[in-house]
């Protein structure tokens, strides 16, 4: 079993280090914008040259501006991980997009993340809810079919239950922002997509 962090990095490399020391991490993944910046670069690079010879560290490349695609990235870099190894990840540097992103992909794997935190400079550990955003079942389906179809006679027929049973589930899955009705249809959000990755 190894602690894995998973790091946004910007232009401070202190925060980076204080998650490294604080759960004994022995492997970095650095999670940079995919067109870094020179600081991001320069910060990295200091990373890299304050642990190189003592931690294994990788650079993963992300989106920095949409949600749905930083949610897909980070989930697949978490899927690659062993499931014996422990994930604590560090949302500290990066844009609010890359913040909401990570914390949703976390979401969808609640179960294998440790812990997720927040470092201020000179201020204690903000440690992020671990929250579950998966859908299981009839509304997991709803939300795969919608995207094809709102018909409810035809998604009626497919999962197997009356009209109004999908109705309610879609209301449902309406109140917890999985979808939204526009123009009296309804529409999977964001979090819906991310939620059946």
């Amino acid at each position: 079993m190894v602690n894995i962090l998973i790091s946004t990095v910007y232009d401070k490399k202190w925060a980076t280090i204080r998650s490294v020391n604080e759960y004994q991490a022995k492997k970095v993944i650095l999670l940079l914008d995919k067109n870094p910046n020179e600081k991001q670069k320069v910060t990295a690079n200091k990373i890299k040259g304050n642990y190189s010879n003592v931690l294994e560290i990788k650079e993963e490349k992300i989106d920095l501006t949409d949600v749905l695609s930083i949610s897909k990235d980070v989930k697949k870099i978490i899927d690659k991980i062993p499931e014996e190894d422990d994930i604590y990840i560090d949302v500290s540097q990066g844009k609010k997009t890359q913040f909401m992103g990570i914390l949703l992909a976390c979401y969808t794997h609640f179960d294998r993340i440790k812990q997720i935190v927040y470092w201020e400079k000179d201020k204690p550990k903000i440690i992020m809810p671990k929250l579950s955003i998966k859908i299981n079942g009839k509304k997991r389906k709803i939300l795969e079919l919608i995207e094809k179809t709102e018909n409810l006679t035809y998604l009626s027929k497919e999962l197997e239950i009356s009209r109004t049973m999908v109705y309610k589930h879609l209301k449902n899955l309406e109140e917890k922002g999985y979808v939204i009705k526009e123009n009296g249809k309804f529409k999977v959000t964001d979090i819906g997509k991310i939620a059946i990755l």
